[in-house]
């Protein structure tokens, strides 16, 4: 049994010739007609069509279903002549003679233009150079005028692999991904032609194409094409350039809304130009403003200099600052420290609330707070919070908050007021982490212990970079020799970089690839790291260039001298096995202070590190032999400064 799903030929053959039979039943329209003896006038509203390009009435009241059937036909086979059926006679009215059917390729409307008392022709393959009055009728009237698709398509017949192919009506819709068909506005059939052009690149587009100059007319691919058209960038410019000016033709201050539009335009561009400035600088820290806002001033701080460098390889910006630069108050130009802060506020705003949204929608957070005050002498809180964010922990700064005050009460009053402000609610606060100060951690009447009673799931764990921090000082600070070996380090430091002579001949000395002595920290317990670390890494070449500046007869005797303290110090045992000791706690401490400070830091890994740091340290009282033994390598013919002295004996 056969699958096939269209029908056969005899049975649109049968289908055509049923339908031609119950034409041929019904009676012309000219037989119902009066003859007119005067000429009809036409209005100048009614489209005008000459004589010639009518359409035989009988042919053009036939039925939707005759056309249908007359273009399934085409494709396969060519209609076979059919003979016409005489109409019944009736004998009033008297018919008028029908006027000659002209072929098909000359029957071209054409339209009235009521502004320029012209006609348009309706057939795009006519529309080479239009005039500027033809192609503002065919925007205000659009392309439904000249469609052309209400007809037959005889002329669109062409030769493909020896089979004819005809333009189908099929190609004028479009089907959606829903199911849901849509007509394609745009296409226009050539009847000169016989083939398709587009109705938005016909009138602006300015590259070749089939659609637009020669009318597209490959039917085979005709449906792929079409759709390739439709989505292409080309079509789609073309389409916003006819959307943009029929509403512009609609105005009747079309001028003055293109002088607003170009004036709009303009300072859109400068604007661009100013937030891409605010956004470099403001990314960098670096600061705005300087001594003056007057632009060719080398005063005039970082806001107003990148734009001048800018305007050097920017036209439009030179142009700009050339013409409203200096202008003075009263006077727009964009370019004032008012709207410079304008903008770092807007920006500040929106980022904030880009945070506070994500806060929000994370709904579990922590905070972190510290005081610190600025250049200004003003005691500023930093507050920043933590949440989880595509399952990732999330350290976010929200701002500085000015404060009168150290105590616990007004801390409390600051914190609770700015999460009310930014609508954060304190019942979803489950982590509070500060530094180890009473009026921050402590356990009865401290910052943590207020937040605590407002929020009960509000856990506070010490900052555990702090706390070691804080370690680190409290034990070396319990050591006598410690002490003294710090003091060692900073003097070394303070030799060197009083003098640029000093620091050139050390640096001659210890060369590239190696690292320079460094100043201690009296809060940051990394810089007393590097600061040893140097030592170590550079003892022979810092004890040469010691020993230079001493030989040097250039040098001062009080230069002299004091190379002279400290290389007697460096060369002592004691400092030799301090620096190789401090040198293995420091790097240790180091490298766990330094990720303690990491954003994505959890509980577990902090525990298990700060265990590993702990183990390490009891490790080391059982190594002092290996320490002095390393000690001697760099100094074997040395001990102990108490091993040489003499033993006083009283008399």
């Amino acid at each position: 049994m056969s699958n096939r799903t269209y029908q056969s030929g005899a049975a649109k053959r049968k289908k055509a010739a049923k339908a031609k039979e119950d034409i041929s039943k019904y009676l012309p329209l000219t037989s119902f007609l009066l003859v007119q003896k005067s000429k009809p006038v036409v209005s100048e509203d009614v489209f005008l069509c000459p004589t010639s390009n009518f359409v035989s009435i009988d042919s053009a009241l036939l039925p939707n279903e005759t056309l249908e059937i007359q273009q399934e036909l085409e494709p396969e086979q060519e209609p076979e002549p059919e003979q016409e059926s005489e109409p019944a006679q009736v004998p009033e009215p008297v018919q008028e003679p029908e006027p000659a059917q002209e072929p098909e390729s000359n029957q071209i409307k054409t339209y009235p233009n009521a502004t320029t008392k012209t006609t348009q022709e309706t057939d795009p393959a006519l529309w080479h150079q239009l005039s500027q009055e033809a192609q503002s009728f065919w925007i205000s009237n659009g392309p439904s005028m000249c469609q052309n698709n209400d007809g037959s398509f005889k002329n669109s017949e062409r030769l493909s692999c020896g089979q004819k192919r005809y333009l189908s009506k099929s190609c004028f819709r479009r089907e959606l991904h829903n199911g849901e068909f849509v007509n394609c506005e745009w296409l226009l059939y050539s009847p000169s032609t016989g083939s398709v052009f587009c109705f938005a690149c016909t009138l602006f587009s300015s590259k070749h194409s089939n659609f637009s100059t020669t009318g597209f007319d490959d039917w085979k691919n005709a449906l792929k094409c079409i759709s390739g058209h439709e989505n292409g960038s080309e079509h789609h410019k073309n389409m916003l350039t006819y959307s943009s000016r029929q509403r512009e033709s609609g105005q009747l201050d079309s001028v003055l809304l293109k002088q607003l539009h170009n004036k709009q335009l303009y300072w859109q561009n400068v604007l661009k130009r100013i937030v891409a400035v605010v956004k470099f600088l403001s990314s960098r820290g670096l600061p705005f403003r300087g001594n003056n806002e007057t632009i060719g001033s080398e005063q005039n701080g970082n806001y107003l200099g990148t734009l001048e460098l800018l305007s050097q390889f920017d036209p439009f910006l030179h142009e700009h600052m050339k013409k409203h630069g200096n202008s003075g108050k009263g006077n727009t130009s964009y370019l004032s420290a008012n709207i410079c802060e304008e903008f770092i506020c807007l920006m500040g705003n929106k980022v904030l609330s880009e945070i506070i949204s994500e806060l929000k929608k994370a709904k579990y957070y922590s905070i972190s707070v510290d005081s610190t005050p600025d250049l200004s002498h003003v005691d500023q809180l930093t507050f920043t919070v933590r949440y989880v964010k595509d399952l990732a922990p999330v350290e976010r700064f929200l701002q500085f908050v000015p404060i009168h005050g150290h105590g616990a009460e007004h801390l409390e009053t600051v914190v609770l007021n700015l999460l009310q402000e930014n609508e954060i609610s304190i019942s979803d606060c489950r982590g509070q982490s500060y530094d180890n100060a009473s009026n921050m951690a402590g356990q009865y009447s401290g910052l943590q212990k207020r937040i605590k009673d407002k929020s009960e799931s509000a856990l506070f764990i010490p900052c555990a970079g702090h706390s070691l921090n804080l370690v680190g000082n409290s034990a070396a600070g319990c050591c006598l020799e410690a002490i003294i070996f710090f003091d060692f380090v900073q003097c070394l430091y303070n030799f060197f970089s009083a003098s640029t002579h000093r620091w050139q001949v050390l640096l001659s000395f210890v060369g590239k690839g190696k690292k320079i002595v460094k100043q201690l920290s009296g809060t940051r317990w990394s810089a007393c790291a590097d600061a040893v670390t140097c030592l170590h890494d550079s003892y022979d070449e810092i004890k040469k260039a010691l020993e230079f500046l001493i030989k040097d007869i250039s040098q001062s005797k009080e230069t002299q001298n004091d190379a002279q303290n400290l290389i007697t110090k460096i060369t002592t045992f004691e400092i030799v096995f301090l620096t190789i000791f401090w040198n293995d706690i420091l790097c240790h401490f180091n490298e766990t202070s330094k990720i303690l400070q990491k954003e994505n830091l959890n509980l577990d890994v902090a525990v298990r590190i700060l265990k590993s740091l702990l183990h390490f340290i009891k490790d080391l009282r059982s190594q002092f032999e290996n320490y002095q033994e390393k000690a001697k390598i760099l100094l074997p013919n040395t001990d102990y400064r108490d091993s040489s002295n003499r033993t006083k004996k009283r008399s």
